[in-house]
């Protein structure tokens, strides 16, 4: 269904058009990555990126079977730019029924978080007004659209007075909690005097994208890094459908049987007004054909949802990277110092590693120059920066190779002694035997849900469907 096209009517114009109409597909707005018509990149269309912007959420991108913040998530967050909750840049949100008063009038920046056990709203672009501030605690007048956790590095950002932009993390956002249940007014913060010192009150705080890589208002204005901008001016003052602003009429024109027999006076003799003898209504009008005009079905508001789809997919996905393990097996390799003059670098622990062998440290690729056997010293033969982070670990892999489920949830050669990674899907089979990396798919490649479904009913329609974390 929801790989039809919606474009109602224009290949079958004999038939009634609600027995066309994809409400799916209209508001979900991308091409699903499974259909002829999907093309997830288009040349000149975003900056260049590793990995590379696409215009729908790719079928390779990681659904979290808990979430995010979870460490079953653990090496496999935000791996491609857009993700399964970042399905409200690629929607046009209600647009699927008219007259939906939720944005009839205009175009709201909040929507369902999918990872938030209460489908919690945060917004794309949150900003709240700060009251006072000590070491750990940061007191706003309204957190609401902040999420709880920040699930990939994001940060709160603002300029002091002297016009230098500020940034932190949080650890928390209230009210979820017993304390200050709706009430979300508090951030929790680890200390950080340059970053509290320069806050005061009255300051604008918001949310950095992931990782701080890009300013906040970037997702509503730079249409070379968002997707959202392609579908803003069409949306922002609201879908404005009946002109007036009022809710939708089912009685603007003749009934149809698609839309149920209206109770009037002209439409039905079988029903009584006042004096069952002298008022009876009458059959003034055809009552089995289509409306003379189109704006009863038009305007005839109607409801729409979709759950994630039910379908894994059990194919390869790339073989992320991994810790070096120390001749003793339980431990990692974590760097402590480097020469530059002799490209040597100091590690923790006694480790062995072959002449010629590539490994990672700190988001860069060394080759191997000289084995190492039970040492805690290795040479290589590229130019080391003047800085290294500070017990970063020595990581092997990254070659592009594919592996199955059953593979990056083992152990690997020359990793640790105990598994470091988690399925990221659920558990299929007869048996229960199978696990799967990419999940929650529908035959077209879309993956529902919020995408796909009316907002401002999705909360308590999905009630009855499983949460992310019952798929486990």
């Amino acid at each position: 269904m929801i790989d039809h096209d919606p474009d109602y009517g224009s290949q079958f114009t004999n038939i009634p058009p609600l027995m066309l109409y994809n409400p799916f597909g209209v508001q979900g707005t991308e091409s699903p990555a499974f259909v002829r018509r999907s093309l997830p990149y288009q040349p000149q269309m975003f900056i260049d990126t590793t990995p590379g912007m696409t215009t729908n959420i790719p079928w390779w991108s990681f659904a979290h079977r808990i979430g995010p913040d979870d460490s079953s998530a653990y090496g496999f967050r935000h791996l491609t730019h857009h993700k399964f909750d970042n399905y409200y840049e690629f929607i046009r949100a209600n647009a699927g029924s008219i007259a939906t008063q939720i944005t009839l009038a205009g175009y709201p920046s909040t929507y369902p978080d999918v990872y938030s056990s209460v489908l919690e709203n945060v917004s794309v672009n949150p900003v709240c007004t700060v009251v006072s501030v000590t070491s750990t605690t940061i007191t706003v007048d309204d957190a609401r659209g902040f999420p709880k956790v920040p699930y990939y590095g994001n940060k709160l950002v603002y300029t002091d007075a002297n016009g230098v932009r500020r940034t932190h993390t949080y650890t928390e956002r209230s009210g979820l909690d017993s304390t200050n249940m709706n009430k979300p007014k508090l951030f929790t913060i680890t200390a950080k005097s340059s970053f509290t010192s320069n806050l005061t009150a009255g300051t604008k705080l918001r949310l950095t994208r992931a990782y701080d890589n890009r300013p906040a208002f970037n997702i509503l204005k730079d249409s070379q890094a968002s997707m959202i901008t392609r579908v803003l001016p069409q949306m922002l003052q609201g879908s404005r459908d009946t002109n007036s602003l009022h809710l939708a009429d089912a009685f603007l024109c003749l009934w149809h049987p698609n839309l149920g027999r209206p109770h009037t006076f002209y439409s039905d003799a079988s029903r009584t007004w006042l004096n069952p003898l002298t008022d009876r209504a009458i059959n003034k009008e055809p009552l089995n054909s289509m409306p003379e005009h189109f704006e009863t079905i038009h305007y005839h508001d109607a409801t729409y949802y979709a759950s994630p789809g039910p379908f894994s997919l059990q194919r390869k996905t790339p073989h992320p990277i991994y810790k070096k393990a120390a001749d003793v097996t339980t431990n990692a390799v974590q760097y402590s110092s480097h020469v530059v003059s002799t490209k040597t670098i100091t590690v923790n622990n006694a480790f062995s590693i072959s002449d010629g062998d590539n490994f990672i440290l700190d988001g860069r690729i060394y080759t191997v120059n000289g084995a190492v056997s039970g040492g805690t010293t290795v040479v290589v033969d590229e130019v080391l920066p003047n800085e290294i982070t500070s017990g970063s670990y020595i990581m092997l892999g990254g070659d592009g190779s594919a592996a199955t489920a059953a593979t990056i949830i083992g152990t690997f050669t020359g990793g640790l002694s105990s598994a470091e990674y988690q399925y990221q899907g659920v558990i299929t089979g007869s048996e229960g035997s199978i696990r799967t990396m990419l999940h929650m798919f529908w035959p077209c490649g879309s993956r529902g849900g919020p995408q796909v479904s009316r907002l401002d009913g999705y909360g308590y329609v999905s009630s009855s469907w499983k949460n992310l974390e019952d798929m486990i």
